[in-house]
């Protein structure tokens, strides 16, 4: 009797197939990692990988799209807190760490998307890093209004804190195995919030 596959049996398969891809394309770069050089490696026949993804382009879509969404689910899960700036922060710098070392992979093939030479690749993180910009820029905005954080331009403050947290999540861990991610995520919140604390309030 033929083996019966469920949702979840594919979505197990799926989600292999996206690991594999990323550890393949983080160390060989898009252009030289091979699709069924990636079948191969997640287990499963050269063309059963074309019954998850149409095409490499496709793979790597998918890749981006899931750090995207896994990066926004934090910035809403971190603003709708009900603490302090500072807490939010440090939660936002804790989340990114936790999420870094399950999917570091992922995150190497986000930043090669975003600078790249093929800037139509980076179209889904590009896409997703414009939500969670925007997301953020206007819990930033309402904080300034409420005088919980210091008055500047929204925007260009949330893009400065997720690129800052986004890289680094990367360097510490690729230049130091053993660095401490976690007490440099306490550190980096710190040297934010004092950059965007209101101006009697900087002691977090």
């Amino acid at each position: 009797m033929p083996k019966i596959v469920t949702e979840a049996d594919r979505a197990q398969k799926r989600q292999a197939i996206l690991d594999t891809a990323a550890a393949e394309i983080a160390r060989y770069g898009y252009d030289r990692a091979n699709i069924n050089t990636i079948a191969e490696h997640a287990g499963i026949g050269r063309g059963t990988i074309y019954l998850y993804f149409e095409s490499k382009d496709d793979v790597f879509g998918a890749l981006l799209d899931t750090i995207g969404k896994a990066i926004d689910d934090i910035i809403q899960k971190c603003i709708a807190l009900d603490v302090p700036w500072s807490a939010r922060l440090q939660r936002l710098a804790e989340e990114f760490v936790a999420l870094a070392e399950h999917h570091r992979d992922y995150f190497r093939v986000q930043l090669s998307a975003l600078h790249g030479v093929n800037r139509a690749l980076s179209a889904p993180m590009s896409r997703w890093l414009g939500i969670s910009i925007g997301r953020l820029a206007q819990a930033l905005e309402d904080a300034s209004a409420e005088g919980a954080i210091a008055s500047m331009p929204a925007e260009t403050l949330a893009t400065l804190i997720l690129g800052t947290l986004d890289t680094f999540v990367l360097l510490p861990g690729d230049l130091q195995q053993d660095a401490d991610l976690s007490d440099r995520a306490h550190t980096l919140a710190r040297v934010l919030w004092r950059g965007m604390a209101p101006d009697q309030d900087v002691s977090a």
